[in-house]
């Protein structure tokens, strides 16, 4: 009788200890799937991440390529007013020239020679002054005395015309 008692517990005991089971089971998968979101999240996040500061890089080449765009346009309409003073030089030199002028040539040498210097200035306080690191004498490794030497000599072509 005591055994038959023992087996019948057993029999109700052998059910909860499978549904025991199960539920573990339930709650290693419903903790792996958590892992694995909690994982995905932080992946997300460290991706949100760069992406901001990819953007945040773009936006800083994008306001630089901005202010070079606006120092271009600068300078392309200050050489198109110097080309038209150029050529007002020029055009009056012809005509002095039709006039039988002696100093005919002088006028547009100087025209010439004041916009040389004009930009030969300009070129000047860009290198010198536009905050280039190193600050040495500028060679062709860090592009600062090749254009200088380029500007002088275009300069004294100018004037010897």
């Amino acid at each position: 009788m005591l055994e038959h008692k023992i087996e019948d517990l057993r029999a109700q005991i052998d059910p909860k200890d499978e549904a025991i089971a199960d539920l573990r089971a339930q709650i290693e998968e419903m903790e792996d799937e958590l892992n694995a979101v909690s994982r995905t999240q932080a992946e997300l996040e460290a991706a949100a991440g760069e992406s901001r500061g990819r953007a945040a890089a773009v936006a800083g080449e994008l306001a630089a390529e901005r202010k070079r765009a606006a120092k271009t346009a600068a300078a392309h309409a200050r050489l198109l007013k110097d080309v038209a003073e150029l050529a007002a030089a020029a055009q009056q030199q012809q005509q002095q020239q039709d006039g039988g002028g002696a100093a005919a040539g002088k006028s547009l040498r100087q025209a010439a020679a004041r916009i040389g210097k004009r930009y030969l200035k300009a070129a000047g306080e860009q290198a010198g002054g536009g905050g280039r690191a190193g600050g040495g004498e500028g060679g062709a490794a860090d592009g600062g005395g090749d254009d200088e030497e380029v500007n002088n000599r275009a300069m004294e072509e100018i004037l010897r015309c």
